[in-house]
């Protein structure tokens, strides 16, 4: 829904911007709670969760697809399809399957997105998101489930995935800030977290697949960043369908 300047100032009189669109129905996920119903329909529907293991590699035969897991090679599965979704360590997770070509296997950068929490009341009642940036969202608000205020994420090019706040961003973040909430520069600001996107050098949010043979499927999942989290569910509806119509 548009909103102009007027009812702006009536809905977040904080705001210094000249136009908005309201969702009326955004809103943020539970990431755990989501984890935990996830696990549950699991093992619910007879499934089993092998945590902390490490895929090997694969081989393939007319029959089956067999990997192999820790180092020792200790652990091998069965299966007839494979699905790689390992987020940031998809690629070097896809190398390791039987089966693909290495060349066809997209080239993948680490962007972190820091964020910062706000000290004391929060402005603003609702998410703000300001316009979209080249390489990002921008830096947005948002209110967490324990009714702090989250700014974030930034964008910042990585070589190593590194779950460390990058030091000296206050100054970027207010600076940003300030084009939407200007009294954040008498406002205090601390380093709360940060994550990273698999950012592929094309298009995100890409779903490879191969059939060995009538019997025997792999599909990848490469570059699924934001909104990734937020869309996963309908992600699964799509691979439940690809496998469907190959299968």
């Amino acid at each position: 829904m548009y909103y102009p300047k007027k009812k702006i100032e009536e809905l977040e009189p904080k705001l210094n911007v000249e136009d908005a669109l309201l969702s009326e129905n955004s809103g943020i996920i539970d990431v755990d709670g989501l984890m935990t119903n996830f696990i549950t329909d699991i093992e619910n529907a007879g499934g089993v969760i092998n945590y902390n293991s490490k895929f090997s590699f694969s081989k393939n035969n007319k029959n089956y697809i067999s990997f192999y897991v820790n180092d020792d090679y200790s652990f091998k599965i069965k299966t007839r399809i494979l699905i790689n979704c390992a987020g940031l360590n998809s690629q070097i997770l896809a190398k390791k399957i039987d089966g693909m070509e290495k060349r066809m296997i997209p080239k993948i950068k680490f962007v972190k997105g820091n964020y910062m929490s706000l000290t004391g009341i929060s402005p603003f009642t609702k998410l703000v998101y300001p316009t979209p940036q080249r390489d990002g969202l921008g830096i947005h608000s948002t209110i967490n489930l324990q009714g702090k205020t989250i700014f974030g994420p930034d964008t910042v090019n990585v070589n190593d995935i590194d779950f460390k706040v990058t030091e000296g961003i206050e100054k970027k973040f207010k600076k940003s800030i300030s084009k939407y909430w200007p009294d954040v520069v008498d406002r205090k600001l601390s380093f709360d977290y940060c994550g990273i996107r698999p950012k592929l050098e094309t298009n995100d949010f890409m779903f490879m697949y191969k059939k060995i043979n009538q019997k025997l499927f792999i599909l990848n999942l490469f570059g699924i960043e934001s909104p990734g989290l937020t869309s996963c569910i309908e992600i699964g509806k799509y691979v439940k369908k690809l496998i469907y119509f190959n299968n």
